[in-house]
């Protein structure tokens, strides 16, 4: 059985591709592959650093895997599996802040930015995945893929569970990040 098999595409900066086929053919394998949450078993992922380097994700040790997943992150599919409820949406925006060298006080800051941004109350910090919408829970996990300011965001089917009048929020509040995430949140690198 094959998953994925003789994958082949370029994305640039700016632009969007959508992976589409069928359930079970490799779209999320795929897009888990490009972060290396799974480990491809052959060929070569290009990514090319804001600072102009091009790196081998495939190849990279984890000290350049660490520096990469700040300019690569992932707003997953499925919000209920993939916040963590033992922790307040500020952990769960805050960790991979926090986890890059950002002073909690600016952490704090940075998350109660983020959540105005996917139009959450920025006094939400406190509250637990389960008090939340599904629409919500996923507008926090793109505020937490959103949170190192990356360049390149995969979406795995990231408004797929929601109603449609829901998904068009979600989209516009992709569009709208897409257009501005550059300009508003620098981040320092590790």
């Amino acid at each position: 059985m094959k998953a994925v098999d003789g994958v082949s595409f370029e994305v640039r900066r700016g632009e969007v591709l959508g992976l589409v086929g069928e359930s079970g053919c490799g779209k999320t394998t795929t897009g888990r592959a490009l972060l290396r949450i799974v480990e491809p078993t052959a060929g070569t992922i290009q990514f090319r650093q804001s600072d102009g380097r091009e790196v081998d994700v495939v190849a990279a040790d984890n000290a350049e895997l660490k520096r990469l997943r700040c300019d690569m992150r992932m707003v997953f599919r499925d919000p209920n599996a993939s916040l963590n409820p033992r922790l307040p949406v500020g952990e769960i925006i805050g960790q991979s802040l926090e986890y890059n060298g950002v002073a909690k006080a600016e952490t704090d800051e940075r998350v109660a930015t983020l959540l105005r941004r996917v139009g959450l109350r920025p006094e939400y910090i406190k509250r637990y995945p389960h008090a939340f919408s599904g629409g919500e829970r996923q507008r926090i996990g793109i505020a937490r893929a959103l949170a190192l300011n990356p360049a390149f965001v995969v979406c795995d089917e990231a408004v797929s569970a929601l109603d449609v009048s829901v998904q068009a929020q979600i989209l516009r509040l992709l569009r709208r990040t897409q257009a501005r995430v550059q300009s508003d949140l620098p981040v320092r690198r590790p």
